[in-house]
């Protein structure tokens, strides 16, 4: 028994590139695409596992023969690459027992489905929308997660915090990795929970349907939250694709309480985001710590590796504020204030507050959405002043 589709590229395209960062390559179940014919649509489904998400997507289609009910199975990279290489805008599908069969004028390839236990749930997601919200608004909300651990040892730190209040049109989303912690407040469309919702979500599988998405200001997407994880939905011309975002975790960390403790009340400056970009590009390659300090009307940077020999960079930006201060000077791990620069999600311009006092604190890196606290490496006040008798370089930009 076979059964055959005809069904513009264009629409199949969209569809397979909802899926595609949702699978793996060579680790089947997770390197596969599932497909199956329902209800005059093509339903496709890939996976990367519990804590990496799944994505659902279904367009429509006409066919000869019955419905496929059942998911048939093959292998995702060899039909996102056969997809590719088609020229035509219409194409025939054809699914036999044991193979893909897909046409076009002049050529035709043949994929053989695999015959092995698939991961889709028999019915497509069908969520009820519990918060909306603009696509920008949820890129907005997931980029917080560039805080996010990569340590699996940090399970819970893994993931996105979110939390919605049904009194209030918002969504808070908070992200840490033990050295910096990223919140941002966004605004919401509709908010319909009957109670605060709130969980850790993996920032890995956000991350992934962003990738697959690409949400605009003019998206909506609907968020429904089931015991075990996150549904999110947008529909698109005639594509529907719903998102499963595991939950790590209910427990977080009291960030309410961390930035009340921690945001710190002291000299603020305004730099340009494509100058101070800029500089910790040319530094990529130096393994070591990062020095700055606002004094004289420039943000000082300074970057060396460990042994003070081998790699060295310096530059001064002119900020906002009042010229006649002079900051703490405060150093990082080399990623730690990329990481909190991309995570407060800003624009043309960073604000950054530096703590008063003499000891290490917390200085706040502010975005046009996110707010980020970023934690210093100690230093003793005996250790020399590394910006003591510098002149103020020209500060060279760096291409995007």
């Amino acid at each position: 028994m076979t059964t055959t589709i005809m069904i513009q590229k264009s629409e199949l395209a969209t569809a397979t590139a909802i899926v595609q960062p949702f699978f793996t390559k060579k680790m089947p179940p997770l390197s596969c695409i599932q497909m199956r014919l329902k209800d005059k649509r093509l339903e496709m489904f890939t996976s990367l596992g519990y804590e990496g998400g799944s994505a659902y997507a279904a367009i429509p289609a006409t066919f000869k023969g019955k419905d496929m009910q059942r998911w048939q199975m093959l292998d995702g990279q060899a039909f996102v690459d056969v997809l590719a290489l088609c020229t035509n805008t219409l194409l025939e599908l054809t699914f036999s027992e044991t193979s893909l069969v897909i046409k076009e004028i002049g050529s035709c390839a043949t994929l053989k489905l695999l015959q092995s236990v698939g991961l889709a749930e028999d019915t497509f997601p069908k969520p009820e929308a519990t918060i909306t919200l603009d696509g920008l608004s949820f890129a907005n909300m997931v980029r917080v997660g560039e805080a996010a651990s990569d340590d699996i040892a940090r399970a819970m730190l893994t993931g996105i915090y979110l939390h919605a209040d049904p009194a209030k049109n918002e969504i808070t989303s908070v992200a840490a990795d033990g050295f910096i912690l990223s919140v941002a407040t966004l605004a919401v469309k509709t908010n319909s929970a009957s109670e605060t919702m709130a969980g850790v979500y993996s920032a890995d599988a956000l991350s992934h349907l962003v990738r697959a998405a690409k949400p605009v200001e003019a998206d909506i997407i609907s968020l429904a939250f089931r015991k075990a994880g996150m549904l999110v939905s947008i529909s698109r011309d005639t594509c529907e694709a719903v998102f499963i975002i595991p939950m790590l975790g209910k427990d977080y960390v009291d960030f309410a309480q961390v930035l009340r403790a921690s945001t710190p009340k002291g000299m603020q400056i305004v730099v340009q985001k494509k100058a101070l970009e800029s500089f910790l590009r040319r530094t990529r390659t130096i393994s070591g710590a990062l020095y700055l300090q606002a004094k004289g009307g420039y943000l000082w940077l300074l970057a060396e590796d460990e042994d003070k020999k081998i790699g060295r960079a310096v530059d001064s930006l002119p900020f906002e504020g009042d010229a006649k201060e002079t900051s703490l000077v405060l150093a990082y791990g080399m990623n730690v204030l990329r990481q909190a620069i991309v995570s407060s999600i800003a624009q043309d311009e960073i604000t950054i507050t530096f703590p008063t006092g003499e000891k290490a604190a917390p200085a706040m890196v502010t975005g046009a959405f996110a707010s980020v606290i970023a934690m210093p490496l100690a230093r003793s006040q005996e250790e020399a002043d590394p910006f003591q008798g510098l002149k103020v370089p020209q500060p060279v930009l760096l291409p995007v």
